[in-house]
């Protein structure tokens, strides 16, 4: 299954240390742009407690973005993370197919995770 999931997400995914890696020069780029104190604040404006575990991935809503995949390896693994995580979906712009962000939206509610999806722009 693992081998499965993959090959279809172009991740790594390690169960006995309980990460998963993202092969994407932009995903590498990312840590060069935020730094903790910035991670801080961010968290703070969201009302995220600072000890949360905050995973995003997309940045809108088209399918092509793959919710589905990433929701399905993360309840693959669930057991193996911590409670505090926080799942952030951008939903802001692109396809914003209702029916679909409903979709994912109803798949989360299943789930035991903590979840927001933003579907409009936030402001500055």
């Amino acid at each position: 299954m693992i081998e499965y999931l993959e090959k279809k997400s172009r991740a790594k995914i390690d169960i006995k240390t309980k990460q998963i890696f993202i092969v994407s020069k932009s995903i590498d780029n990312l840590s060069k742009l935020i730094d903790e104190k910035r991670k801080s604040i961010q968290k703070k404006q969201l009302g995220i407690p600072k000890d949360t575990f905050v995973i995003s991935f997309g940045y809108n809503a088209g399918v092509f973005q793959q919710h589905e995949l990433f929701i399905n390896i993360l309840k693959n693994i669930r057991k193996e993370l911590p409670d505090n995580i926080l799942l952030l979906l951008q939903m802001t712009y692109g396809e914003k197919k209702k029916n679909y962000i409903d979709d994912i939206d109803n798949q989360l509610k299943s789930f035991d995770l903590n979840y927001k999806i933003f579907k409009k722009f936030l402001k500055r």
